[in-house]
């Protein structure tokens, strides 16, 4: 998988009034004085993370924003509409990636899922 690393400086912005909703932008300045929402993207659950293709070509504002698949913090945390799996299972999933094979995610019960194949 090709990759980019982040810094201190770059952030997922979330904020539906900013031409740069859904993007991830690096800025230097306080982020609060630019954007009403935004998430930082050097944090330890994004050690290892992958962008979720949603609403990210045609952006629609308000569709959706920040969805990733990255670290979870513990088995039985939530997250915020993102998909989480322990830092073991990302690497697995990061080595069988290949952006050529056009991966997709689908989430669901494991009946419906196991209907899918039928």
């Amino acid at each position: 998988m090709p990759y980019r690393q982040t810094t201190d400086h770059d952030y997922w912005i979330d904020d539906v009034n900013s031409p740069d909703y859904n993007k991830w932008v690096t800025y230097e300045g306080d982020p609060k004085e630019r954007w009403n929402s935004f998430e930082k993207l050097r944090i330890p659950a994004y050690k290892y993370a992958v962008v979720i293709n949603y609403n990210v070509t045609n952006i629609e504002p308000g569709k959706g924003s920040a969805i990733f698949l990255h670290i979870w913090q513990g088995p039985n945390k939530g997250t915020s509409g993102c998909t989480a799996v322990s830092e073991e299972n990302m690497l697995k999933i990061l080595k069988w990636l290949d952006p050529n094979k056009k991966p997709i995610i689908i989430q669901g019960t494991q009946s419906w899922i196991n209907s899918l194949t039928k």
